[in-house]
């Protein structure tokens, strides 16, 4: 019997943009759940199919079928040790915090947990989040794509991102996909970092009133003076976060007080 040590990515976070790819392909195909693990563990172990076709046991009717990895001599597996080795991979069935594909077609993406990145951004990446999940529209996804990705020597304009989405119009869907799921990554990361802010169960599956929900943002953080939104706007999406969260807060402990009283 040989032994062959295979390593594989642990969660999200760890698998490259190629990687993420490859998965995004796979969520596309809409495979069911056993064969969307075995498809990524096979990739994500380095596996390499030596014989497309597959044979079959004619006692047991397992498959069998050989397979290459590095520099080993071709090898075959059954189905059934594949499939005892899918639980590796099960963490890839609740998405979670990634890094993104950092180019698209020349376009850059903004730092992957928003440092640096101006709260209009986050706002814009926000809202073409919202639409495209609601709607599966593709040119929302390509809005959103064009909030996050710029050219090096661009500045980031939100009344420029309907242009610029054009840009991505003809991008092959498993790349548009990978951004989405960075994006969901990205969301649960700043879930985490603001727990008040977002409260686990405090959203639906409605469609959510965007504009309401700026206007609320915009209203908390300028305090009454609405002199100050250009200010807010062009501020760093952590502080505005920080301080909604803290504003959040307060708002909870004080119900608390008011339901002891």
């Amino acid at each position: 019997m040989r032994t062959i040590n295979i390593h594989i990515p642990t969660k999200w976070k760890e698998l490259t943009g190629r990687q993420l790819k490859h998965i995004a392909t796979l969520f596309n195909l809409q495979c069911v759940e056993n064969e969307f693990l075995a498809y990524a563990f096979i990739y994500l172990s380095g596996l390499k199919v030596a014989s497309p076709e597959m044979k079959y046991d004619y006692e047991s009717n397992i498959g069998l079928q050989w397979f290459k990895y590095k520099k080993q001599k071709p090898f075959i597996l059954n189905t059934q040790q594949i499939a005892e080795h899918l639980y590796s991979v099960k963490w890839l069935l609740k998405l979670d915090e990634t890094n993104p594909v950092k180019w698209i077609r020349g376009h850059k993406v903004c730092n992957p947990r928003l440092y640096g990145v101006k709260l209009r951004q986050y706002l814009t990446i926000e809202n073409f989040y919202q639409a495209y999940t609601h709607t599966n529209q593709d040119i929302y996804l390509d809005m959103l794509i064009a909030s996050l990705y710029t050219r090096p020597w661009e500045k980031f304009k939100d009344k420029k991102v309907k242009k610029r989405a054009k840009r991505f119009k003809s991008l092959n869907k498993d790349t548009k996909t990978t951004v989405y799921l960075f994006t969901v990554g990205l969301r649960i990361f700043l879930k985490k970092e603001y727990p008040n802010l977002f409260e686990e169960g405090s959203s639906d599956n409605s469609v959510p009133d965007m504009k309401a929900q700026f206007k609320n943002i915009m209203r908390a953080l300028n305090k009454g003076d609405v002199t100050q939104n250009d200010t807010i706007l062009y501020s760093e999406t952590h502080e505005a976060l920080s301080e909604l969260d803290a504003l959040k807060y307060e708002i909870n402990e004080q119900k608390k007080k008011n339901k002891n009283v």
